[in-house]
């Protein structure tokens, strides 16, 4: 069994009940059987901890290259992959029970759901809306983690500022030309890069990727999380992606 991480372009935590956040299928992915092994730890993996606490059997060995605990969806694939030869009566409900406990609030949906779809799409309180576009050439990179924020806290800013107003006409451009508005994207991720959740090193690396009209943010849970750098065109991404290179506090992928 294989399952692809998710990539959030647009939307993190409004898509529990205000705005369709956008979705695409990443690159990376884990499976029950592989020959690409994915440096995992069965002994630290807290979705393996909570199933066998209620009596699954899970899985000792998974394969693939998706890194897990920076918003590819990581914890909701480990749930899939371990209960795959499992009987479960209700696995939704096991799996939301288990993302809550971890992430410390009730989940949208998404990730199951994606879990299941592994398709691009727009989501919003349980519905997909499919949409068909070219997404532009971007680059994912790995900053080291700072444990400084909850999610939750996070969310909370997400939630209580205007970024679902910049995700509405975000959408509806989307729809309507089946292209994703450049200039739109980047008031998006300016807008959350005011809002400060971010650690403090992915906070520096975005502002200066915005200051020169560079597009990035972070996805999933966004803080310590995988951050997204979108291109404009390959002159730009060749002279900026040399200079990330050299920090140590990101690991590009």
């Amino acid at each position: 069994m294989r399952l692809y991480g998710r990539i959030t372009i647009y939307g993190e935590y409004l898509m529990h009940n205000l705005s369709e956040g956008l979705i695409i299928k990443s690159k990376y992915f884990l499976e029950t059987n592989g020959t690409i092994l994915h440096p995992y730890n069965i002994n630290i993996d807290s979705v393996a901890m909570y199933l066998s606490q209620q009596g699954f059997q899970c899985t000792p060995k998974l394969f693939g290259n998706l890194p897990l605990g920076f918003g590819f969806g990581g914890s909701t694939i480990l749930n899939f992959l371990h209960l795959h030869s499992n009987n479960v009566n209700d696995k939704k409900s096991l799996i939301n029970e288990i993302d809550r406990k971890i992430h410390g609030f009730e989940p949208s949906g998404l990730d199951y759901s994606f879990c299941e779809r592994q398709l691009d799409g727009l989501f919003l309180s349980g519905n997909w809306h499919t949409v068909s576009f070219n997404m532009p050439d971007y680059t994912i990179a790995l900053p080291l983690k700072e444990r400084g924020k909850s999610l939750k806290d996070v969310k909370d800013k997400i939630v209580e500022s205007e970024l679902h107003s910049i995700v509405t006409v975000l959408n509806t451009c989307l729809k309507k030309s089946n292209r994703l508005n450049f200039d739109l994207l980047m008031d998006y991720a300016i807008e959350l890069a005011n809002l400060k959740v971010y650690n403090n090193s992915t906070q520096l690396i975005i502002q200066y990727l915005l200051k020169n009209k560079i597009i990035a943010k972070t996805i999933g849970g966004i803080y310590d999380k995988a951050l997204i750098i979108v291109w404009r065109d390959n002159d730009e991404k060749h002279f900026y992606l040399k200079h990330l290179k050299s920090k140590k506090n990101i690991h590009i992928i």
